[in-house]
């Protein structure tokens, strides 16, 4: 065997097996299956290399990926913040130009081309088509179908697995809490839009537009509205904005800031300033919970359970309104969703601040075994 004489520490140490950190390091980020050549002066311990191969990623990996790669012999992938932050900004856009080509395609087939010059026959045109199934279906389906496509898709070119590139596991919270989340959640939505009705006038045209519209359908076609309008926007716009823009961003930002900007794109998803300014908290709120949860599937079921509150809402109010009523629907979501939203509060910051300290524990136990596994 070669031996290289000029190492730092006066032993000599083999060229033709590549550079391996101490057994109990947690820290294995490098390509240590491989044999690299190195010329004879070269000066370095074994200790370092991992430590200057995990220092060159711009975004290190999270401590799961990096044990991860320890048991696997694989290095851990670097992460690419760009790649989220164009899918996820730009699927808006793209959702709001295919649905206003099915818009219009619907509305050739119904009136001709006369409707294309505007005006109020249009508008008129557009509330009467939002209270058909069929005009339902044409609002909502086309740009959720954009957003489906964009995280998938996305997902699919990602080296990483389709669930774990998705944040679809498991996750680390017990099942008992995804029932006290969902009750908590509309809370959000109620008091959010009573504080939005301290600062504009009255709704605005879009969102009269959509009350209307489930005011008429909450009667005649209430499955439908809710599949349409809870079921579907809440797995695709989780998965999406959540699942794969947010999940990229916390490998690569601090936690406030990959919650806060995925909010931000989630909330101008909805395009109606009005309506913007009135999901941000709930998109806080979501952010927040798959974050801590380790998986998107509780944000999930809390979107749905919250457009489904908003839904059932129109049932028991007689006209559409911001501001907080005292309606027997809204006595009974205050009563069971003021506690239980306190009681997320600290299931949240309980386990989020357990899985922070095992992490660190992880990362930070260089010298010796890590504490968990």
């Amino acid at each position: 065997m070669t031996t290289n004489e000029d190492s730092v520490h006066g032993d000599p140490a083999p060229l033709d097996s590549a550079p391996q950190p101490d057994k109990d390091s947690p820290l294995r980020t490098g390509a240590f299956d491989e044999k690299p050549e190195m010329p004879a002066d070269e000066s370095a311990t074994s200790a370092d290399a991992p430590v200057a191969a995990y220092a060159a990623y711009a975004c290190p990996a999270p401590a799961e990926e990096v044990i991860a790669a320890e048991l696997a012999g694989e290095p851990a992938a670097k992460p690419r913040a760009w790649t989220a932050l164009l899918v996820g900004i730009l699927a808006i856009p793209v959702a709001a130009i295919v649905g206003g080509i099915v818009l219009a395609v619907a509305m050739l087939a119904s009136h001709g081309t006369g409707f294309l010059r505007g005006g109020p026959g249009m508008e008129t045109w557009l509330e009467d088509f939002a209270q058909t199934r069929f005009g339902l279906f044409v609002i909502i389906v086309p740009g959720q179908l954009v957003f489906l496509a964009a995280a998938l898709g996305a997902a699919w070119l990602s080296p990483q697995s389709l669930t774990g590139r998705l944040d679809l596991g498991r996750g680390r919270l017990p099942w008992w809490s995804w029932i006290v989340l969902m009750l908590g959640t509309p809370i959000i939505g109620v008091l959010s839009s009573h504080v939005l009705s301290l600062l504009v006038d009255d709704m605005s045209d879009q969102l009269k537009m959509v009350e209307a519209m489930m005011r008429t359908h909450v009667r005649d076609f209430p499955l439908g509205l809710l599949v349409l309008v809870a079921v579907v926007p809440g797995f695709v716009e989780e998965l999406l904005f959540r699942g794969y823009l947010q999940s990229r961003l916390l490998r690569c930002w601090p936690p406030l800031s990959a919650v806060g900007f995925s909010a931000l794109v989630f909330s101008v998803a909805h395009l109606d300033p009005v309506h913007v300014l009135g999901v941000i908290p709930l998109g806080l709120w979501l952010g927040t919970i798959a974050w801590r949860a380790g998986s998107i599937w509780p944000a999930i079921l809390c979107h749905a359970v919250n457009n489904a509150a908003a839904v059932t809402a129109t049932m028991f109010q007689d006209t559409g309104t911001l501001e907080l009523t005292w309606d027997p629907f809204s006595v009974t979501l205050l009563a069971l969703g003021g506690p239980a939203f306190l009681a997320s509060v600290g299931i949240l910051a309980w386990n989020g601040g357990r899985q922070d300290r095992r992490i660190k524990g992880d990362i930070t136990d260089v010298d010796g075994p890590a504490k968990e596994r």
